[in-house]
């Protein structure tokens, strides 16, 4: 915006436009995150996590997938 100033002494706001957020989780890995969070009473963010952590570690990746 300074070198703008500089150039043409006058500011001029342009409006910019974005498709938004890009996603990242698919509904399946929202409802599995859903499930978890009902199954251990709603924990906070920082449990869910561990838990899953755990799921992947003792289960493995495909099995902890489908469990958290």
């Amino acid at each position: 915006m300074i070198a703008q100033y500089r150039k043409t002494g006058r500011l001029s706001r342009q409006q910019r436009t974005t498709a938004g957020f890009k996603r990242r989780y698919t509904d399946r890995d929202i409802r599995l995150l859903a499930e978890m969070d009902e199954r251990h009473d709603t924990p906070c963010g920082h449990a869910i996590k561990k838990l899953c952590e755990r799921a992947y570690q003792v289960f493995g990746r495909n099995a902890g997938r489908h469990l958290c």
